[in-house]
């Protein structure tokens, strides 16, 4: 019996029929507008020529971004992800969803470079928090959701309540594996003090700059300095002093902050921070910079 239709018969069409090509007799037609004939048997034909789309389960062969597309195509057509349609990497493989900022774009490059990962799971991409325009994760892909992996957000976050834990661990069937990972969105804000806005534009007499995310001595220097030559700010900044006792104690407070905020996680990691710091304490105050 006929149960799917094959969107897509490039590379990803063929990997796709490489590790599941019991499927191929279950393949009612191809859709593909760059290519024509035939695949692996299978006819193909364009989506306009395409009959009967709603009997079949679609499957989207396409790298990520092209995927967006031809979903973005579909649901405009009235047709629903995971009910009408999926993305090929996805077949006969567990679904893990990482909700992580700049965190979670490391550990996926992480783990899809592991080939026994890859195997049994598929990372299906989210916006990175401070990203996602919609202000949420749809409740269909967390309900699907194999395994979450994602920080700890709180219920008051400046993005929305909706990417909170609090609310989307609520919509994650009973047997995902839910991970909580290290969070350090906050902490060392001493180094970039947030003292009016997270950006900030210096001029000087060589024209203008941009100072991403706020920095202390920067700030500082414009205090000091006013408008002169880029020469002196550079100057100001390569020569900037800081206290050893501060160092000990903004180091002492955020050690706290940390301690206090790994409770929630399932990855601890201030033992081993600990470790580290101990043995490159002295190295660590004598060289640090505001702003590195």
């Amino acid at each position: 019996m006929k149960k799917y239709v094959l969107y897509g018969t490039g590379l990803e069409g063929e990997k796709l029929l490489y590790n599941h090509f019991s499927i191929v007799n279950e393949i009612a037609y191809c859709i593909d507008s760059f290519h024509t004939g035939d695949f692996h048997g299978i006819p193909i034909v364009t989506l306009d020529e395409a009959r009967d789309l709603h009997l079949y389960t679609i499957i989207v062969a396409a790298v990520w971004k092209t995927y967006e597309k031809i979903r973005g195509m579909l649901l405009q057509k009235g047709y629903i992800e995971y009910t009408n349609f999926f993305w090929a990497s996805e077949f006969g493989k567990k679904l893990v969803l990482i909700n992580a900022n700049c965190h979670g774009a490391a550990l996926t490059r992480f783990l899809e470079n592991c080939g026994q990962f890859i195997k049994e799971y598929c990372i299906h991409p989210i916006p990175q928090t401070h990203m996602n325009q919609e202000k949420k994760i749809s409740s269909v892909l967390l309900n699907r959701a194999d395994v979450y992996i994602h920080q700890d957000i709180r219920p008051d976050n400046s993005i929305g309540y909706h990417l909170s834990d609090e609310y989307v661990t609520k919509l994650l069937k009973d047997d995902c594996l839910d991970i909580t990972i290290p969070n350090f969105v906050g902490m060392g804000n001493w180094l970039y003090p947030l003292q009016g806005g997270l950006d900030k534009r210096f001029y000087t007499n060589n024209g203008f700059f941009d100072v991403f995310y706020k920095d202390q001595v920067m700030e500082e220097a414009y205090d000091n300095q006013k408008i002169v030559s880029l020469e002196q700010y550079v100057s100001f900044y390569l020569n900037y002093q800081i206290e050893e006792e501060r160092l000990v104690y903004e180091k002492d407070k955020d050690w706290l902050k940390l301690k206090k905020r790994e409770e929630k996680w399932d990855i601890k990691v201030s033992d081993f921070i600990q470790k580290i710091f101990a043995r490159f304490l002295v190295l660590w105050i004598r060289i640090i910079h505001q702003g590195i």
